[in-house]
């Protein structure tokens, strides 16, 4: 994330980076200005997790949805611990992780007895637990982290506190009317994980099954669960590549959105595509669900129509268009995250072929109704409500 700033240093008493960003930096609304250190203190972990303890790392969250995506049982380190009585995080903590990207995280009471890596910066305020959050989340916000993570890095020796960093201070009419809201996007944050790993061994016979099945699972009968994702999609379709004809990051006149991973990943249109390029033959349609081709832990959303099919993705058009939310829903769950992984284990580019696409085992719970308004996968990405939220 790069914010360029433009700062006259003549008659300036020092070239502090933090102070001189901070004070050309420029929010949306014209409350006042609070440092972090004003409002919150900060929490030190003091927990040793015991071997094989789940812990919640900062490359674990979601940067779309702002929850936790997954846990990793090979941390190292000290670690925060909710519900600890002590020492320990309580409902109301926020989390910021060491990268702006990544979303600050919120403790909930769903939390409890979650071990979270010691490389968080754990704060804990008396008030306004809500606005904070969701004032560091914002795209203003994020890039005011930047400009402190900027900071850190230019200058050796003096490291840039969290604390001191600004940020406006609504006054208290404007809190109590947004509070409730943010409360509300907070709880649809909570979430299905992906399964967390786990060590196993067993005798199997492999002259009748693919290895990278036998290996990827100890109960290779889930494989077999459910119905193959083929009887649900009319046409698969896959990006091209055209050296002719590049991709630009800024769009111009009569250019169309890219369908790629990044999109996936964070909800943000980040390259566009000439339509005289081959790539723009390829363009989704009314109730698509694109999935990624690489990866683990990508996302599945109901796409809108006109956007350029990437080769890092697949453009699904099922024989049932009502089915795209359902689909999209059971494909971001702990069960169709589940599947995938197995479909990518033993591929040395971690990716997924037709083929696999098409035995992607799914369940009856595509059928299941869906409010389309509470399906995450096709909610605008977490910084973009909140920018809606805060500051009008």
């Amino acid at each position: 994330m790069f914010s360029p700033t433009i700062v006259d240093l003549q008659g300036e008493p020092d070239w502090a980076i933090s102070r001189l960003t901070a004070e050309a930096f420029v929010w949306p609304v014209d409350y006042p200005l609070v440092s972090l250190g004003e409002v919150a203190s900060v929490i030190y972990p003091k927990t040793t997790p015991t071997e094989g303890a789940l812990v919640v790392i900062p490359g674990g969250l979601d940067p779309r949805t702002g929850g936790v995506r997954r846990r990793t049982d090979r941390y190292l380190g000290n670690v925060f611990q909710v519900g600890l009585a002590e020492h320990g995080l309580r409902s109301g903590d926020l989390l910021v992780p060491p990268s702006p990207s990544l979303p600050v995280v919120f403790v909930t009471e769903a939390m409890q007895g979650s071990l979270v890596s010691g490389s968080f910066t754990a704060l804990r305020l008396g008030a306004d637990m809500a606005w904070v959050w969701g004032v560091l989340n914002s795209p203003d916000g994020k890039r005011l982290r930047a400009m402190g993570t900027t900071a850190q890095a230019g200058l050796r020796g003096k490291r840039v506190s969290l604390l001191e960093l600004q940020i406006p201070w609504a006054p208290p009419e404007k809190k109590r009317v947004i509070e409730q809201v943010l409360q509300d996007i907070i709880a649809q944050i909570i979430g299905d994980e992906e399964e967390s790993p786990t060590s196993w061994w067993r005798v199997t016979d492999l002259r009748n099954s693919e290895w990278r099945f036998a290996l990827a699972t100890s109960r290779p009968v889930l494989l077999d669960n459910g119905f193959p994702l083929a009887d649900l999609v009319a046409e698969y379709r896959r990006g091209r590549s055209d050296t002719a004809h590049a991709l630009s990051s800024e769009p111009s006149p009569g250019d169309l959105p890219v369908a790629d991973a990044g999109w996936l990943r964070s909800g943000k249109i980040r390259r566009w595509c000439p339509p005289e390029s081959s790539r723009a033959a390829l363009l989704t349609e009314e109730s698509d669900v694109v999935m990624a081709a690489y990866g683990s832990s990508a996302h599945a959303v109901v796409a809108p129509p006109g956007f350029v099919v990437d080769s890092s993705v697949y453009a699904l058009s099922l024989f049932e268009r009502r089915l795209a939310p359902g689909l999209a829903r059971y494909l971001n769950s702990r069960t169709g995250r589940g599947m995938r992984a197995l479909r990518l284990t033993g591929t040395t580019m971690q990716r997924l072929s037709l083929r696999d696409v098409r035995e992607l085992s799914v369940t009856e719970r595509v059928y299941d109704p869906v409010d389309v308004d509470a399906v995450h996968a096709i909610r605008p990405p977490l910084e973009d409500r909140l920018e809606r939220v805060l500051w009008t």
